[in-house]
């Protein structure tokens, strides 16, 4: 994979840390939680909040099949909750489990 930052130098990324606890639920069950959680805006999308791998319950989900890569921010792994169908896909970027 190539970057695309040099054809594109005015793509913005902004990555804004944040230091308020943030949780991820589906229901009743928590998938994630985290004071250290990495807030995504980037052009032409809505913001995207990242959690840090060890904040995430894992044992809650499933890997799904799908993968993609961004030229401007990498490869995303994606995972879905654990014997659920439908939309409900949260990525993960960064070494797959």
């Amino acid at each position: 994979m190539r970057s695309r930052y040099r054809e594109r130098p005015d793509y913005r990324v902004d990555l804004l840390a944040r230091t308020n606890v943030m949780t991820a639920w589906l229901g009743e069950t928590c998938l994630a939680r985290s004071g250290a959680c990495l807030t995504v805006d980037e052009q032409d999308h809505g913001l995207v909040v990242y959690f840090p791998p060890d904040a995430v319950d894992f044992g809650t989900l499933e890997p799904a099949a799908e993968r993609t890569v961004c030229p401007f921010k990498g490869e995303a792994v994606y995972w879905r909750a654990a014997g659920r169908e439908g939309p409900g896909k949260g990525r993960y970027t960064g070494t797959a489990r």
